[in-house]
């Protein structure tokens, strides 16, 4: 049966690889922080990314096999903030970002379905603060891109 535990092992499953090409061409190794991790940004700002899952109530969509067999559908949202020192430009940002995305459009398992993914630039740090980091972390330092995947996973009981 899948769970939220199990939906969000297999996002973690799918973006398990740590290095991504910048723009530029270099390589280098973002850090990925999830909800509740022990997040502590490094002295000198540098790329992270930090996930969260926003999910809605689950809706029954099918009836079916006696009491606690009915199939219901949750849906929600995985965020990704990317997170780039202020001053690396939209470009570089949107490219971790982007990339992020591309890692999630379309993709399904047996626990997941994952559809649209869409790059968002948010700007300035200061103007989100994703859970878990104080705003004075953030504020001034980074700016921030935001991928949002819509998923749903099924249940039954």
């Amino acid at each position: 049966m899948t769970t939220l535990a199990t939906a969000l092992a297999a996002f973690q499953a799918r973006i398990a690889d740590p290095v991504y090409a910048p723009v530029d061409g270099d390589s280098v190794e973002i850090p990925r922080w999830w909800q509740d991790d022990n997040n502590v940004l490094p002295d000198t700002p540098a790329p992270f990314i930090f996930f969260e899952i926003i999910t809605v109530p689950g809706q029954a969509v099918s009836y079916g096999g006696g009491r606690g067999a009915n199939r219901y559908r949750n849906a929600g949202e995985l965020n990704a903030y990317v997170m780039v020192p202020r001053g690396h430009g939209l470009a570089v940002m949107a490219g971790y970002a982007e990339q992020v995305a591309a890692a999630f459009r379309s993709y399904r398992t047996a626990d997941i379905s994952c559809f649209n993914a869409t790059v968002m630039p948010i700007g300035d740090g200061a103007s989100l603060v994703p859970p878990g980091l104080s705003g004075s972390d953030v504020a001034g330092n980074y700016s921030c891109c935001v991928c949002s995947v819509d998923f749903f996973y099924d249940t039954i009981g």
